[in-house]
């Protein structure tokens, strides 16, 4: 049972659908969103790659094992399947090699925006040896930017962020409590601007100082 009429014209609209993501929407709202400062976001896009890497390889085997039945059931009767019983599951199958083609031409597309990302953040950030000093960097100011979309909901701080800052160094402490006070509009600011966020004598760079 091949598409009718409404279903080709479906189906050749939908091979123009553009990927699962351009670079667009990677790089700011799966990897910069997440992200907030340089290390955070390297660390995100390998994160996001390594998810894709691991969906295309299941991806490949999915595609080979449906490319095996097909040619199973075309050379094969298996016990009473009848002819036509036969050509429904083949019809069935190929359309879902199809789709996994897709699906993979799409995830191609993807691994390579995150590769270019990854490797645009990695050469900005240099020496990562310090993986403590970045670490504490990222967490400082991921929990000032959530307390600043917190604020701007209108919405009283998360407890488990005020739990946190209890463990937190002194350092962090103080810039995370300032950003409790600071002016809502001098802190989104300095987010914006990557303005770095000092206390005291402490800075820690906002999350677009590249």
């Amino acid at each position: 049972m091949g598409r009718d009429a409404i279903e080709e014209l479906a189906f050749c609209r939908v091979q123009e659908l553009c990927e699962d993501y351009s670079e667009f929407q990677m790089r700011h709202f799966v990897v910069d969103a997440t992200g907030i400062t340089l290390y955070g976001r390297w660390r995100q896009s390998l994160r996001e790659l390594s998810a894709r890497y691991d969906t295309r390889r299941n991806l490949k085997r999915q595609l080979a094992t449906h490319k095996l039945e097909v040619q199973h059931y075309k050379r094969w009767v298996i016990g009473k399947l009848r002819r036509s019983q036969r050509a429904l599951k083949v019809e069935s199958l190929e359309d879902q090699i199809i789709k996994e083609e897709q699906q993979l031409a799409e995830n191609k597309r993807s691994m390579e925006i995150l590769i270019h990302i990854t490797d645009e953040s990695r050469e900005k950030l240099g020496d990562v040896s310090d993986r403590e000093a970045l670490e504490l960097e990222h967490w400082t100011q991921k929990l000032a930017f959530d307390i600043l979309v917190t604020r701007m909901a209108g919405a009283p701080p998360d407890r488990r962020l005020l739990e946190v800052l209890a463990f937190l160094p002194d350092e962090s402490r103080l810039i995370i409590q300032a950003s409790m006070t600071m002016p809502i509009g001098v802190l989104k600011n300095r987010f914006e601007t990557g303005t770095q966020l000092q206390l005291l004598g402490v800075s820690i760079d906002g999350p677009k100082n590249v």
